[in-house]
């Protein structure tokens, strides 16, 4: 008996293959921003619990010191026996840097303590200066080593070790993607209360502030956030490219002291139209300079940060009225879709959306610690003593 087989030939028309092609590159073209978005949501978090650790870590530093440590102070060159200058910048270590021990870098800290008393406390500087590496190559992992907690992965740039410029030293040096709160002022200046300078925020500069000053509540007050990295490196400098994020316009000058809508009105879509810039926003991981670690609630997140401007009757001598180290309109920023991350006093996390009330951002800047704010929610959340009875 012949047994018969069944052969099945299979093909296809150049017509059901370019449909089943159509079919699969509709698929990807859907999958890849889920993916995207996935990608994005696991950053956001991961940036979240980074605010979340240093919260706690100030935290921590209050139960040690019963204050949280000054949004930027130093050792004051203590082993040197001279009197401090500005020039020395060892009074500009940001709140960070003090958290160090409470986030497991209590190695990183301790390099400081030895710069101080191996190089008669010049060497206490928030970047790096060849003269101290030369005394000490050890030093350079203080500025180098990479600690992901200070680093958003959602910027890319905050994880880069590069080449910064400063009083012309190039030197590699690791950035920071966080800043404390200053509160809703421009006039947070960096001498004390005596020369004008007033502190509405939590962190202020040179001085101590704790819990019990926080008399708006510590769920009500915001306390730290993000900022997209910027940097003095040669690819910032070399001309004024518009950056918005990462970047301070200098040209609005005193007017953004009665009209903060001057600074939000240098946008343009995602430009900045301004006579000169400066690239500084979390270039110095450690700085706690306003510009560099320090954030305003004026203008609501991811807005235009502008130079800021000193009261004319101010002594001190290196003051101009383009002031953007000590003082100014310096709105938090982020790579996330639609807001920033912000910590509250309290340690719990919040998302701040762009769209955030800010009353128009038209009045003028407020010169009392206790007045309400006249910045909407987002500035009442900024300040620490403002009595606003609005929260966010």
């Amino acid at each position: 008996m012949r047994r018969t087989s069944t052969h099945y030939k299979l093909a296809f028309t150049l017509v059901e293959l370019l449909v089943v092609i159509a079919i699969i590159g509709m698929l990807i073209g859907l999958l890849l921003p889920a993916v995207q978005s996935a990608r994005e949501a696991g950053r956001r978090m991961q940036c979240s619990n980074n605010l979340k650790q240093f919260a706690l870590a100030m935290h921590n530093y209050h139960d040690v010191h019963q204050t949280f440590p000054a949004g930027r102070q130093g050792p004051l060159c203590m082993h040197c026996g001279a009197t401090i200058t500005t020039s020395d910048h060892s009074h500009n270590w940001s709140a960070f840097f003090y958290a160090l021990p409470y986030v497991e870098q209590t190695a990183l800290y301790q390099i400081h303590d030895m710069m101080v008393s191996e190089n008669n406390g010049r060497a206490s500087r928030v970047y790096p200066n060849p003269a101290d590496m030369a005394a000490n190559p050890a030093y350079l992992s203080l500025f180098t080593e990479a600690v992901p907690i200070f680093a958003c992965p959602s910027d890319g740039e905050a994880s880069q070790l590069t080449a910064q410029a400063f009083d012309d030293d190039y030197l590699p040096t690791r950035k920071g993607s966080y800043s404390t709160c200053r509160g809703d002022s421009h006039y947070s200046l960096h001498r004390a209360r005596y020369i004008g300078g007033i502190f509405r925020g939590i962190f202020v500069s040179r001085e101590e502030t704790g819990i019990a000053s926080i008399l708006d509540g510590t769920s009500n007050t915001a306390f730290l956030s993000e900022q997209v990295c910027g940097g003095q490196s040669t690819n910032y400098v070399t001309g004024t490219d518009g950056r918005l994020k990462g970047s301070i316009v200098l040209s609005t000058r005193e007017t953004i002291v009665d009209n903060p809508t001057v600074c939000l009105n240098t946008k343009n879509g995602k430009q900045v139209n301004g006579t000169s810039f400066h690239h500084n926003r979390g270039a110095f991981r450690f700085d706690g300079r306003m510009a560099s670690g320090g954030f305003t609630t004026i203008l609501p997140p991811n807005s235009p940060s502008c130079g800021g401007y000193n009261p004319p009757n101010v002594p001190y001598p290196t003051y101009t009225s383009n002031n953007y180290y000590f003082s100014g309109i310096l709105s938090p920023t982020s790579n996330h879709s639609g807001g920033v991350n912000v910590a509250r006093a309290d340690g719990s996390i919040t998302f701040v959306s762009d769209s955030v009330d800010y009353n128009g951002g038209t009045a003028p800047a407020p010169r009392n610690e206790t007045d309400p704010s006249p910045y909407g929610v987002w500035g009442a959340f900024g300040s620490r003593s403002g009595g606003e009875a609005r929260t966010l």
